[in-house]
């Protein structure tokens, strides 16, 4: 019966620790310069940048950005990915190339994802599936000078 206030007054402390833990932000990984106020564009070369929506997902935002060359899918780059913990940072690197490859070869958002990264894979469809979307109504966009 004595141990009880000890045991209490212990796990008060050890839960206000682990709930007033941040991460360090240097451990972030960096998220890439993007305009992500503009949602489609163009570049000099004729090519269609589109920016798809933001799809927040429980361990953070996924969003990604397409190139369409010529009514195809040139490149696709993630402008954003989960990156809160060493965890999602880890996950993501290895993911993302994968989706990307998947995409490129799929010339679709229907890509089948990658095994351990399920919340980014459904996040990076659904933003790209969202860019591809921007692409079909918006087929010509002028060139903005660089």
């Amino acid at each position: 019966m004595k141990r009880a206030p000890i045991v209490i007054a212990a796990t008060i402390a050890g839960t206000a620790a682990v709930l007033s833990f941040q991460p360090n932000p240097a451990d972030r990984l960096p998220v890439a310069e993007s305009p992500l106020s503009a949602t489609a564009r163009a570049n000099a070369s004729g090519d269609q940048i589109l920016l798809g929506t933001d799809v927040p997902n429980q361990y953070g935002h996924v969003q990604v950005q397409v190139v369409m060359r010529a009514g195809k899918i040139a490149d696709v780059r993630a402008v954003r990915l989960p990156d809160g913990d060493g965890k999602s940072r880890e996950i993501n690197r290895a993911a993302a190339p994968q989706l990307k490859q998947q995409a490129l070869r799929a010339q679709s958002a229907a890509v089948d994802g990658v095994s351990g990264a399920t919340y980014t894979s459904d996040g990076y469809r659904q933003s790209l599936q969202a860019a591809l979307d921007r692409a079909a109504a918006s087929p010509s966009i002028p060139a903005q000078p660089a």
